[in-house]
């Protein structure tokens, strides 16, 4: 008798640890299996970036568009501008920003950019993948060949069809990318899916339901084995696997369920380095277009937790790591110059 006894609050304690456990994983936030929610009620801890921390370099003496994306490519620095009317694609040294050459040409002909849109680097081969959004193309430029041809046309990468439209994407091999794909729904509107594209096969696995409908920006860290996604209209991200499990979603202060509110807080693209998320920060705009609110700058955990706000005293347009010279690179919205500010600076606000 005293033995079944003893086995019964065996059996009882067993439960409760288990139980325990249960309960401790529902409430860990990103780390558990049952709730995958992060809500933070505020981000109150501000820093501001001084002015003097700052240096400043034009590109190659010249004066480009407002329209520009940065691209790191090994020990290159791409810069693409969006509204050039000759090359696409001007080339730096990332160490010292010296000019290495252009390459890349607008137009309708063949191998030629009607409309610039995303980009990605390719490690393997040294390529660039550019996205022409008038053609519905994405063409692979080899680097090399490139800066040292001046009759070079580059290879078509894919050719998008009206279920299949790459809109951005990160290549983490030869045959796996990221990509966000925009879906023509029956509407004749899009839908934005994030997804993993096979070149070879042509296939995508679907990560994300297109009934979310918005653009959502993405960064990806291969060795964090992170995908993250800031929303472009709503205060949330959402962290991936590489697989494209869903690790945690992110609510802020100001996020709110109301899809139909007529004003909108919105993040702006989100970048990943040593093992910190930097996502810019339009805050409140009332309508598309309204850019006057992108001078701050959210860190947080590759877990998902809030550290800090950053205040930058110009507008930023885009921004970029440069493990070459472990500093970041800032393209503002109101002069044509770039800003640099070393990361460990960054870091030690």
């Amino acid at each position: 008798m005293k033995k079944a006894s003893r086995n019964i609050m065996r059996r009882i304690r067993e439960i409760l640890l288990f139980s325990f456990f249960v309960l401790t994983l529902i409430i860990s936030g990103c780390g558990g299996n049952e709730t995958k929610i992060k809500v933070h009620h505020s981000r109150d801890n501000n820093v501001e970036v001084e002015k003097s921390e700052i240096s400043f370099w034009l590109p190659n003496g010249e004066i480009l568009s407002s329209r520009r994306s940065l691209v790191m490519a090994d020990s290159l620095l791409l810069i693409l501008d969006h509204k050039s009317f000759e090359n696409v694609v001007s080339v730096y040294s990332a160490s010292n920003y010296n000019y290495c050459g252009s390459f890349g040409i607008f137009g309708e002909g063949p191998g030629e950019i009607g409309r610039l849109g995303s980009s990605a680097y390719s490690h393997n081969g040294n390529k660039l993948l550019v996205k022409d959004l008038a053609k519905l193309v994405v063409y692979s430029f080899d680097i090399d060949s490139a800066l040292t041809s001046g009759d070079y046309r580059p290879s078509l990468f894919s050719k998008d069809n009206s279920a299949e439209i790459m809109n951005r994407m990160f290549v983490v091999s030869d045959t796996s990318i990221i990509v966000q794909r925009i879906e023509v729904t029956s509407s004749s509107s899009g839908a934005f899916v994030l997804g993993r594209y096979n070149p070879d096969t042509q296939s995508f696995l679907q990560y994300t339901d297109p009934s979310r409908s918005a653009q959502y920006p993405f960064a990806v860290s291969p060795d964090d084995n992170l995908i993250v996604e800031a929303g472009s209209w709503w205060d949330e991200l959402f962290l991936y696997d590489l697989d494209g499990n869903l690790k945690c979603e992110i609510r802020g202060p100001m996020y709110s369920s109301d899809r139909n509110r007529s004003q909108l807080h919105t993040f702006g693209s989100p970048m990943i380095a040593y093992g910190l998320i930097y996502v810019t920060w339009r805050g409140v705009r009332s309508g598309r277009g309204d850019l006057s609110y992108i001078d701050t700058i959210h860190v947080y955990s590759i877990e998902g937790d809030y550290i800090k706000t950053i205040k930058v005293p110009y507008r930023v347009r885009s921004m970029i790591y440069n493990p070459i010279r472990d500093t970041f690179i800032f393209s503002f919205n109101d002069f044509d110059e770039f800003g640099e500010i070393e990361r460990s600076y960054i870091e030690s606000l």
